[in-house]
């Protein structure tokens, strides 16, 4: 299968791993370092999901009802800084979304505020604003079944795409 540049990485607000369809992890730390300049992007942002997955990283959550970002989500927030800041020729695209209670033009709102927010608190870390890209999906991509409280935690959710290739090729 042809490798994607584009890869879907998701931090789940409250999602064990067992419950959603997670992207392969390759584990790196018994290959010798790469020269600089040799990093992968994708890898080293799945490193990063993997550290929230087992709880090294906090989950991306918002207050309640609102854009605001709380900050036990600043250290992976600024981890992904990072990366993006590492290489220039990277691009995100912030991916928010939100589960089904509230109407879907709510929801559309809430998750435009959430990713816009989002992109807000890289720049202020230091990622150039034009590398970055975000999209509120609202409830429009569940991964879970918005019929019980699990399920609704699992949607609401920030996903992260990197790609090098320049934002004209992209869309």
């Amino acid at each position: 299968m042809k490798l994607l540049l584009l890869l879907s990485l998701s931090i789940l607000l409250a999602a064990p791993a067992a419950a959603r369809n997670d992207v392969p992890f390759v584990d790196t730390r018994d290959r010798p370092a790469e020269p600089v300049g040799m990093r992968d992007p994708q890898q080293e942002l799945a490193l990063i999901m993997k550290k929230v997955e087992h709880g090294e990283l906090p989950k991306i959550q918002f207050e309640f009802d609102s854009a605001k970002i709380l900050l036990e989500s600043y250290p992976t927030l600024d981890a992904i800084a990072e990366l993006i800041i590492s290489d220039e020729r990277i691009k995100v695209k912030v991916l928010a979304h939100t589960d089904n209670v509230g109407t879907e033009d709510y929801n559309q709102d809430l998750s435009e505020r959430r990713a816009r927010s989002v992109k807000a608190h890289l720049v202020k870390r230091g990622v150039p604003p034009p590398s970055i890209r975000f999209i509120g999906l609202g409830s429009s991509a569940p991964v879970a079944d918005n019929a019980t409280e699990e399920g609704r935690a699992l949607n609401r959710r920030v996903e992260f795409r990197l790609s090098t290739r320049d934002w004209n090729a992209v869309y």
